[in-house]
């Protein structure tokens, strides 16, 4: 009798190699490194302007921990309070 094959597994080619099968395989690498975030924010004067200047460097840097380096040369913006 000849030896029965089984079949290949959902996620397995025929080779044993992975297959994608919709999912996202790997994590996509971001392109907001530390150097990037700082270029982006020498533009800058304040952190506001930041934010508001170039919103996704400014997400990248707060959500990678990279807001202090990239806000060294930043000034704090006065508040608009009138004192008494």
């Amino acid at each position: 009798m000849a030896e029965k094959k089984e079949a290949p597994k959902k996620d397995e080619a025929a080779g044993g190699e992975k297959v994608k099968t919709g999912k996202r395989v790997e994590k996509k690498e971001s392109r907001w490194t530390l150097a990037l975030c700082q270029k982006f924010a020498k533009r800058f004067a304040t952190e506001a302007d930041f934010a508001v200047g170039a919103p996704s460097a400014y997400k990248a840097a707060v959500a990678r921990g990279f807001m202090a380096e990239c806000s060294k040369h930043m000034t704090s913006k006065p508040s608009k309070k009138k004192s008494a």
